[in-house]
């Protein structure tokens, strides 16, 4: 089969004339100018679209930087969550990391249940806060994502 396929793909390019050969590579890798031959910065061909490519490299690396000083600016943030008695309070900074809960005396005498039931909430209340600072501060500083 392949022995096949190779005597068929030979026989093909042996049917173009050799000097088109050359420029038909030429032309499919690079383009084509108005003259016929290859013109590699103009558009077309796999090579063609270079300088399109380098100025989306910049902006690339552009939104990548800004990315990362969102990043740093958000992690600096702090949200409180409280659960609905305001017994139990979490903190997230803004990436939505937990840095720490605080449970009242008064929560600790109403038992283990009540406890893990207002922790639970406070911290729900506290990453969705974060996490809605996050989504809009993304939302404004990359609007078409």
């Amino acid at each position: 089969m392949v022995v096949l396929c190779t005597a068929i793909c030979a026989s093909a390019f042996r049917t173009v004339p050799a000097r088109f050969r050359n420029t038909a590579t030429r032309a499919f890798l690079f383009g084509k100018s108005d003259k016929g031959d290859a013109a590699p910065k103009s558009g077309g061909g796999m090579f063609g679209g270079m300088g399109n490519m380098m100025e989306n490299m910049k902006k690339a690396q552009e939104m990548m930087k800004h990315a990362e000083q969102l990043k740093n600016q958000m992690s600096q943030e702090v949200f409180t969550g409280k659960d609905p008695s305001g017994l139990a309070t979490a903190t997230f900074d803004g990436m939505g990391k937990p840095l720490g809960v605080k449970v009242s005396d008064e929560l600790v005498a109403k038992g283990a249940e009540s406890i893990s039931r207002a922790t639970t909430q406070a911290v729900l209340d506290a990453h969705t806060k974060a996490t809605e600072a996050m989504q809009k501060r993304l939302q404004g500083a990359f609007p078409g994502m």
